[in-house]
């Protein structure tokens, strides 16, 4: 939704007080002012991208800034921000990676409302090398080992460790953002 349409509009989302608090409107207000002069150059238009509810005591209220030349082979044509503070102030939200993605996808629950807030998780281990030799050189053929190599095997062998990996709340944040756009993005037929 385009802002100028949300503070013309305001009156009526806010009738149930389920989007904005008095205070987040107004807070907003001045914000996207601060924004558009800080931002205004690179940006043609901003827009309210929505509201995520949390577990704490503010929620994330999202807006993206669209790229002043607006070309999709650009890549990158619209940056996120997001607010913490009841819109008080908003801070850009970085791209994340294909690696942020996947583990991202394993992480379920509430989001917790600090942008700081460190979630734990495991990568699979990866194949073993020796799968890696095989698949290079075709079948291996079994030759019995001497009880040197048996000893040597014994000891060399170590089994693959999961790996653990943190994210913070902000990058689980862009990955679903990242998410919901691609999958409402539109493209006209033809095109």
């Amino acid at each position: 939704m385009d802002l100028h349409d949300l503070f013309l509009n305001f009156q009526y989302v806010n009738a149930s007080c389920t989007l904005f608090t008095d205070f987040e409107r107004s807070a907003l207000e001045t914000a996207v002012a601060i924004l558009q002069k800080e931002h205004g150059s690179k940006f043609a238009k901003f827009n309210f991208w929505g509201k995520i509810r949390t577990a704490g005591v503010f929620d994330y209220v999202l807006l993206q800034g669209i790229n002043a030349p607006l070309r999709l082979d650009q890549g990158n044509f619209r940056t996120t921000f997001y607010s913490i503070d009841g819109c008080v102030t908003f801070k850009a939200l970085l791209p994340v990676d294909q690696q942020t993605v996947q583990r991202c996808s394993k992480i379920f629950g509430l989001f917790k409302g600090d942008p700081k807030f460190e979630y734990k998780g495991q990568d699979p281990p990866p194949p073993a090398l020796d799968q890696y030799k095989q698949w290079e050189s075709g079948p291996a053929v079994e030759k019995a080992p001497t009880e040197d190599e048996e000893s040597k095997e014994e000891d060399e062998e170590v089994k693959p460790q999961s790996l653990e990996f943190s994210l913070t709340e902000e990058q689980r944040l862009a990955e679903l953002i990242l998410r919901i756009d691609e999958d409402t993005s539109l493209i006209p037929k033809g095109a």
